[in-house]
């Protein structure tokens, strides 16, 4: 994480060399150049490598290093069980829970491009909340 933490803080201070945006706060910043926080775009990619590999788009087998929950009471039928091994930086760690809140629309989309859309449609703060250890489920 002090890696992602240290070119976050190179995109804060360039963010910072727009004259009208100087004195603004870094979440106003971003909005104004319109672009995502460098750990929210890393939650993305691994969102996006997750669907790919769920739905057999890639030459990875799922069942190699996920596994499935068989309870469908609420949220979406693609829930996965999070690892009890403590490695919290292994991938499938850094994102199930994230994905685990996601709508059933979202992780059942047709194509990557739906689930990306889906998932820039998403309140970011949100999902960064789901990773610090609040869980909502994201619409």
């Amino acid at each position: 994480m002090e890696g992602i933490n240290r070119v976050e803080g190179v995109q804060r201070r360039f963010t910072k060399t727009f004259s009208i945006l100087r004195d603004a706060n870094y979440p106003d910043r971003l909005a104004a150049l319109h672009i995502h926080s460098i750990q929210s775009r890393r939650i993305v990619n691994d969102l996006v490598m997750l669907f790919k590999i769920v739905h057999g788009l890639t030459i990875l087998n799922s069942a190699d290093f996920l596994i499935y929950s068989n309870s469908f009471t609420r949220g979406h039928n693609l829930k996965l069980f999070k690892s009890r091994v403590k490695d919290v930086k292994s991938f499938p760690n850094r994102v199930i829970s994230v994905w685990n809140s996601l709508s059933h629309s979202t992780v059942n989309a047709c194509s990557v491009a739906s689930f990306r859309r889906h998932l820039y449609a998403n309140d970011f703060d949100q999902i960064i909340s789901v990773l610090q250890g609040g869980v909502h489920e994201v619409a």
